[in-house]
């Protein structure tokens, strides 16, 4: 305590009493937590009246970084996937970005075709996505064949009804039936068969048996062409199927006039479908004339025909001109409107003087018309003369029409290449005023290309198909 003494003797006047120590006054030091990348430090204490320190803070290492995967995401074929990624757990650093990874795309494999039998529907080819197995093509079935007649050869003695007129036309089932139309036309006693009407009641397979076209014409002794032997009638296919049909060395064939009809004279033909056609005429004299529906068709019309897979083909020096088509060879004011054709046409006459034809749809088209047709053709002409090769119409004049149809073969020429995907060659004005509109050489699937660009029937052509990349088939009448 306070005190006093003599400055002068020393004595003690007030003696000073010993007060207690106050002792510190305690300050905590916050405990500093260690983050991912600083340290921190552990809790201290100072004395806030002296600053002694009284418990000294220790440094406390940082943790460093809670590292947590992101698992890449593998892209499929359709979506996009992710790269592999990487943050801290702890405090949300981003040590790898995930990237976009772009879909694969599918890999396209085909599902086969199975044929359809007798009694078992068949199937037609598709695709699908090896990796994911999407079906990309669906297969389309194709019904049983059921009672398909497979022809023997033989001609038959009757019709399997009918009389003929429009009411109740001739009835064909079999081969052997189709065989004796074309018997009875061929013959020269058929004039009672003239003007008639015929009707296929079921799908027949010729079988490969050579085949002897219905109507053909020869030269009288006058010199002048008789048309007596060709097919004046009516023909109508119903949507049904003739398969298989060959000719080669047909006694008929021999006279130039070379498909499933020979030499049709105001007739129609309509609804018939041909699969797998395969002609050879090196055996015809005279001028050659070779089509799968019709050789020559004059003031004929051939509508809602198909021609599947026809192989048409002549090699040979001859002394005369040679007209192939993929439907109809040569036409002289005829038509051929809303059909199609896929396969290859082939003709090559060595002859330097004579000219080649071909045509994808028509060789030869004579004040013809080709209308709302697809030609899928491989098409070749070769002569020691001018060959003339078009994915539609060989040659055109004298008023001839293409128009709204649809060239996506190939064609090629020997020696003067006169080949363009829609017409061979084409007399606008030199042989008569012909008319050319509307054709195309590649497909826009879409409906609208079809209905309104070409103006095709929704009544006659199912478009079902063509958003999925498919082309248009014939409705079945």
């Amino acid at each position: 305590t306070e005190g006093q003494h003599c400055s002068t003797c020393d004595e003690v006047l007030v003696a000073q009493e010993i007060v207690a120590a106050t002792g510190h006054s305690v300050v905590i030091d916050a405990a500093v937590a260690p983050t991912c990348t600083a340290s921190g430090l552990t809790e201290g204490q100072h004395c806030s009246t002296c600053d002694e320190v009284l418990v000294a803070q220790e440094i406390v290492a940082a943790t460093g970084h809670d590292v947590v995967i992101v698992p890449a995401v593998a892209p499929t074929c359709t979506e996009t996937g992710l790269s592999e990624g990487k943050y801290c757990n702890t405090c949300g650093a981003v040590f790898a970005t995930q990237q976009t990874v772009a879909a694969t795309g599918h890999s396209e494999v085909i599902i086969p075709a199975v044929e359809p039998t007798r009694t078992e529907d068949g199937w037609t080819a598709g695709k699908k996505c090896s990796a994911c197995d999407t079906v990309l093509v669906e297969p389309e079935r194709v019904p049983a064949l059921g009672n398909i007649d497979v022809w023997d050869g033989t001609v038959a003695s009757s019709f399997a009804g009918g009389n003929g007129t429009s009411s109740s036309p001739y009835l064909i089932s079999t081969g052997a039936q189709l065989a004796r139309l074309a018997s009875l036309v061929n013959d020269t006693t058929n004039n009672s068969y003239y003007n008639k009407y015929y009707e296929l009641t079921n799908d027949i397979d010729l079988a490969n048996i050579n085949w002897t076209p219905i109507g053909t014409m020869f030269t009288s002794a006058s010199g002048s062409a008789e048309t007596t032997r060709a097919f004046q009638g009516h023909f109508d296919g119903h949507g049904y199927t003739i398969y298989n049909l060959k000719i080669s060395q047909a006694k008929a064939a021999k006279y130039g006039y070379i498909g499933l009809f020979g030499c049709a004279i105001n007739a129609t033909i309509c609804d018939l479908n041909l699969e797998n056609v395969h002609i050879t005429a090196n055996n015809c004299t005279g001028t050659v004339n070779m089509g799968s529906m019709v050789g020559r068709a004059d003031s004929t019309a051939v509508t809602r025909c198909a021609v599947t897979g026809c192989i048409i083909n002549y090699n040979k020096a001859h002394s005369n001109d040679v007209y192939a088509g993929g439907i109809v060879g040569r036409s002289y004011s005829g038509s051929v409107t809303d059909c199609m054709v896929s396969g290859s046409v082939s003709a090559e006459n060595t002859s330097s003087s004579k000219i080649v034809y071909v045509g994808g749809v028509l060789g030869y088209a004579n004040a013809a018309t080709v209308s709302r047709c697809i030609s899928d053709t491989v098409c070749y002409a070769g002569s020691g003369r001018t060959p003339v090769v078009g994915g539609l119409i060989g040659y055109m004049e004298s008023g001839s029409t293409l128009t709204n149809s649809l060239s996506i073969g190939s064609g090629s020429a020997c020696h003067y290449s006169y080949y363009e995907p829609y017409v061979g060659v084409y007399y606008a004005t030199s042989k008569g005023s012909n008319t050319f509109s509307g054709c195309y050489k590649s497909v826009t699937y879409a409906e609208s290309f079809f209905a309104s660009t070409l103006g095709w029937s929704t009544s006659v052509w199912d478009l079902s198909g063509v958003k999925s990349g498919k082309l248009p088939v014939l409705k079945q009448n």
